[in-house]
């Protein structure tokens, strides 16, 4: 049995980025970590089929993102008790408690996810092998102070919102890059199956041709089928090698650049939740003690909430993508084992064509399309969030 480390995380530097506080003193160290034992052979499949190792990950992610909003959020309600002069003893306790309720709940999520996935993983690949998969599961949480008997201080900081908007700005335009880079690998690899699929029909309507040659010679059985194929033209082979080529370059190249693009959503994710409507609801605490209130605000929050549902429909365009890609992967096994009979002249390659070509077609560039312009109108609702935090600051000074 092997352990495989699936979520390491220091939460609260997450915590100390998203919240400034007055009253509520944060222990030094607060520390999530969630992993699997696995059989030895388990993992070496986890790590030999990167559709399955992603699936995992990329929902592990998604379940600590939730904790880690759902955390930042019990610190914010717990540093307004405090600002109210509650009772600090109960406040440090509530919201120790609450903390480790949710990341219990985390890390039995995180399980049930996992032992989904490699279920699904098996199903998909007949595989009824019974794998043992254990929880490894630890945190640290340190004591938690509570200043008390203190008047609430405003302690947003409104610069530190425009100045995060501005790196979400600059990783929004490398999502643009890579959307429009997984755009037009679609595009291409749409082509280079119609091009192949093309190409082995010609050569099917050869092997046709040569097999009514041989049937009318009164051949009989396996050896009229070797005879037809091993007539086929070596170009016209030749041709179906080279354009199996293309398709498996540019399948390999939307993998790569759709984990990439992955990876990087994960971080505007990441950033998202450090400029959340609590953060806002910060500055305008501040602005309500200063007899100040902005028209700003209502227009912030109604952004900040269509960026968060602008983001989760880009997830959603991903695992459409990664569902595709899986499709292609499958496609692509019994497109190389037909060529590869081909080239050998082995009777076989028919069957493999057949069940290629027969496969459900759905075109890849469909879950890509509109990604770039999609991921344009985020760089702008984001920017026009970074003008108006920089107007709340300078309507404040």
């Amino acid at each position: 049995m092997k352990t495989i480390k699936l979520c390491t995380n220091d939460i609260r530097k997450d915590v100390v980025a998203a919240v400034s506080t007055t009253y509520i003193e944060l222990p030094k160290k607060m520390t999530f970590s969630f992993g699997v034992e696995v059989d030895d052979d388990l993992l070496a499949k986890i790590e030999d089929d990167d559709k399955l190792a992603n699936d995992i990950f990329f929902g592990v992610g998604k379940i600590y993102n939730r904790t880690k909003g759902s955390i930042i959020t019990l610190v914010r309600k717990a540093e307004d008790s405090a600002a109210g002069g509650r009772d600090p003893k109960k406040i440090s306790d509530g919201l120790a408690k609450g903390i480790e309720v949710l990341f219990d709940q985390s890390a039995k999520a995180m399980y049930a996810h996992t032992v989904k996935e490699i279920q699904k993983w098996q199903k998909v690949r007949d595989d009824r092998t019974k794998y043992k998969v254990k929880e490894v599961f630890s945190f640290t949480l340190g004591v938690i102070g509570v200043a008390s008997g203190a008047v609430a201080v405003a302690g947003a900081a409104a610069t530190g919102g425009a100045s995060l908007v501005l790196g979400i700005i600059g990783l929004t335009k490398s999502l643009i890059g890579l959307g429009k880079q997984i755009y037009n690998l679609a595009i291409d690899l749409d082509k280079a199956e119609e091009n192949l699929k093309k190409d082995l029909s010609k050569v099917r309507k050869e092997y046709e041709r040569h097999s009514k040659t041989q049937v009318a010679a009164k051949e009989i059985g396996k050896a009229i089928i070797t005879k037809a194929t091993a007539l086929i033209e070596p170009a016209s082979i030749g041709k179906c090698e080279k354009e199996m080529g293309y398709y498996t370059g540019k399948l390999r190249g939307i993998e790569v650049k759709t984990s990439e693009y992955g990876k990087q959503l994960h971080k505007l994710l990441d950033m998202q939740t450090r400029l959340d409507r609590d953060i806002i609801s910060k500055v305008q605490k501040e602005a309500r003690d200063a007899k100040y209130k902005s028209k700003r605000l209502p227009k912030l929050a109604k952004q900040y909430d269509q960026l968060v549902k602008d983001t989760a429909a880009q997830i959603d365009k991903l695992e459409k993508l990664y569902k595709r890609i899986e499709l292609h992967k499958k496609k692509e096994r019994s497109y190389e084992k037909a060529i590869e009979l081909l080239a050998d002249r082995k009777p076989d390659w028919v069957k493999y064509a057949e069940i290629a070509i027969a496969f459900t077609d759905i075109a890849m560039g469909l879950s890509a399309e509109g990604l770039p312009a999609e991921l344009a109108e985020i760089l702008a609702l984001v920017a026009d969030i970074e003008s108006e935090i920089s107007g709340l600051v300078l309507d404040a000074a």
